[in-house]
């Protein structure tokens, strides 16, 4: 959270604090008798008003960044964004609302919030949530000494405090899963789950998933299981939520959160056995798998489609590298087979539009990514659909006279 030079606002930020902390621990003691149906009811209740919050305060973040993308020093065009602002922070019955500037589209953030507080009880989310009252307050403040400035290098000033405080509302760097504030609290607990979806104990690794399926410990999302068979929905793993592990099992895929990934440590009883790590070396040559012109077709698909993220030399920008030392380190390190890295690029890219691509282009770009790990071109293409020997070739590194030695990467010429 940003820091104040001015006593009052530390003291006062404080103090919001105390009162956030002591309100969810007289909701924690409420809950430990409410029966398991009655539970079931008030996370669905208290999901809604997180989404309400996080609507609220991305209404209220609009406003502001409309305003400051005003070119004229005139307090008229300025000041009714910012009073639409303050309208969506603080809500209807609150004496700073003005029935001049638009409405909010929920309660308001600030009552959303109290709402949410007697809803959800005890659980992950009290942390994740106790910087948001005082960004959200500290930003109602500096919006409404907008409104009595005819200074327009002042309002940009306070306006822009206004929006960074948002922002740390929403989401802000945390310990393990991505994000903290409402973001983090959507995207890494089960309040931001919907009705219907399959939950599990995050410590009783499955045997089998036929839907993708959530595991869950104390409130906290551990894992997502996603069915590699035919057909599987989407891998969609909540925005906001860092995946820290990969592993293939038998029929799935398990991606670990970091609360997963610290978790396993501590659940009871013998952990799952590892898959199995096999590294392809001189002795054993690597498989030839494509055809050079499909990798030509592929490296020039990538450079239109995937290169913003991953990076001219596929050692990630926005996104993980996949190429190169790194990236079949981790791969063996995880078991990843050539099964898995087809799944996770056939369903889930390009990233702006997952599956959006011809069966021929995600073949070209399979056979792109494997000759940039080193894998030798041969006289048959790279299939256009799923191979039964793709789950038995395991990824990993192997020397290469050709291979950059500071990255591991082939060249494709």
């Amino acid at each position: 959270m940003p820091k104040f030079s001015q006593g009052p606002y530390q003291l006062r930020v404080r103090a919001l604090l105390a009162i956030l902390f002591i309100s969810f621990a007289s909701s924690y003691a409420a809950a430990q008798q409410t029966p398991p149906s009655k539970v079931a009811s008030d996370r669905l209740a208290a999901g809604a008003s997180l989404r309400a919050l996080q609507a609220d305060v991305n209404a209220a973040l609009s406003q502001i960044e409309k305003a400051l993308l005003v070119t004229k020093a005139d307090p008229a065009l300025f000041k009714l964004p910012a009073q639409t602002a303050i309208n969506a922070l603080v809500g209807h019955e609150d004496p700073g609302f003005s029935k001049v500037a638009a409405s909010p589209p929920g309660l308001g953030a600030l009552p959303d919030l109290e709402k949410l507080r007697k809803q959800a009880g005890a659980g992950p989310w009290r942390t994740m949530l106790g910087g948001v009252e005082p960004n959200l307050d500290v930003a109602v403040e500096d919006l409404k000494s907008t409104l009595t400035t005819r200074d327009f290098y002042a309002f940009q000033m306070k306006a822009s405090r206004a929006l960074v405080d948002l922002e740390m509302a929403l989401g802000h760097s945390g310990a393990s899963d991505g994000l903290a504030g409402i973001d983090g609290a959507l995207a890494g607990t089960t309040l931001g789950l919907p009705k219907g979806t399959i939950e599990i104990d995050a410590c009783k690794i499955p045997a089998s998933v036929t839907a993708p399926t959530y595991g869950v410990k104390d409130g906290r999302i551990a894992f997502l299981a996603v069915p590699t068979s035919a057909g599987a929905a989407q891998m969609a793993f909540p925005a906001g939520l860092a995946a820290a592990g990969l592993q293939t099992k038998k029929g799935y895929i398990l991606i670990q959160t970091g609360f997963g990934m610290q978790l396993a440590s501590s659940c009871a009883g013998p952990a799952p056995p590892a898959a199995p790590v096999h590294q392809q070396g001189m002795a054993t040559p690597r498989p030839m798998l494509y055809t050079l012109a499909q990798a030509r077709a592929g490296k020039a698909l990538f450079q239109s489609d995937c290169v913003t993220c991953h990076g001219a030399n596929l050692q990630g920008v926005a996104a993980p590298s996949v190429a190169g030392t790194d990236f079949l380190t981790t791969a063996a390190h995880n078991g990843w087979s050539l099964e898995i890295i087809r799944l996770l690029v056939v369903q889930n890219m390009p990233f702006n539009n997952p599956g959006s691509l011809e069966p021929v282009q995600y073949a070209d770009l399979l056979a792109y990514l494997l000759a940039s790990n080193c894998y030798p071109a041969g006289k048959v293409a790279f299939p256009l659909h799923d191979d039964a020997t793709f789950a038995s070739i395991k990824l990993g590194p192997a020397p290469s006279n050709a291979a950059d030695p500071k990255t591991g990467v082939c060249p494709v010429n």
